[in-house]
């Protein structure tokens, strides 16, 4: 996030990690506007209501058909197109 942030990204940020210990390591939390504890399976977000997702070392940590909805789910939340 830290690197998106220096080419200009002006909004919002969610850090969102399903183990709290993460979430509340001092360069995590100066790195997001917003930390929530959750299970990336269940995200808390509104459809469309989130203007990027990025998803790093989560889907391989399911299997096939978790990832697969985790993916639909992200194109109801993501505004897209």
């Amino acid at each position: 996030m830290k690197n998106i942030k220096k080419l200009g990204w002006r909004g919002l940020s969610f850090g969102v990690d399903i183990f709290l210990p993460n979430l509340l390591k001092n360069d995590v939390k100066r790195e997001y506007d917003n930390l929530v504890c959750c299970d990336a399976r269940y995200l808390p977000f509104r459809e469309k209501g989130v203007d990027v997702v990025l998803m790093l070392e989560v889907l391989e940590h399911m299997n096939k058909d978790e990832a697969i909805k985790v993916l639909n789910y992200i194109e109801k939340v993501a505004k897209i197109g």
